[in-house]
């Protein structure tokens, strides 16, 4: 597969926003050549931030959310903590967190994000997942509940519904919770690799 897009092209993009990052995953990851190339982009973006050619604001948002595709989550959040403050910013930033197992933070970066705009069913589905990760199930239940007359048609709502269901042993409810996710959003990635795992631990 060949990439259509040059990967400059779309980090030089002035509104980096969702469409322009799942194209950046799509081009970035087509094969090596394409990996390569996001690599060396990224490099020069740092590189002309630190000799003071680009400003750091406006490239730290950009560069934190690159780091996260490649999974270096330290260093996206080290960039991110430099971004000017934003939902997005604060969404990712607690992504980052939650990678480097500092729960405690991405905690309090979604309930941020949701200060500062962002959606509210999504922030609190995040919130449950990250409460999960720390094992503390009956308070991630109760964010959940709090919020179920809104999220019936939010896909992230059920998949935190399954990750619960799945800490607590219930795995027929759980694969249910997936199905529902998937069936709202057909591409959902941790809907699909959730019911999968499940699939094969049957």
């Amino acid at each position: 597969m060949e990439s259509t897009v040059d990967i400059s092209a779309l980090l030089e993009r002035g509104g980096f926003d969702q469409k322009t990052i799942d194209e950046i995953k799509t081009q970035a990851f087509a094969n090596s050549e394409t990996l390569n190339r996001f690599l060396e982009v990224i490099h020069k973006i740092e590189a002309n931030v630190e000799s003071g050619q680009a400003s750091a604001p406006n490239e730290a948002f950009k560069l934190g959310v690159c780091y996260l595709l490649l999974a270096d989550a330290e260093k996206a959040a080290e960039w991110l903590e430099k971004a000017p403050a934003s939902s997005a910013r604060s969404q990712y930033l607690a992504q980052a967190f939650r990678e480097m197992k500092r729960l405690k933070d991405a905690i309090s970066s979604l309930e941020k994000a949701a200060t500062e705009g962002a959606n509210r069913v999504e922030c609190d589905s995040m919130r449950a997942e990250v409460l999960i990760a720390a094992g503390q199930e009956d308070a991630a239940a109760k964010v959940l509940d709090a919020i179920a007359g809104q999220a019936a048609n939010s896909a992230m709502w059920h998949v935190a519904k399954g990750r619960l269901s799945e800490a607590r042993g219930a795995l027929p409810e759980a694969a249910e919770s997936y199905e529902k996710a998937l069936a709202i959003d057909g591409n959902h990635p941790w809907g699909m690799f959730h019911l999968a795992y499940l699939a094969d631990i049957y």
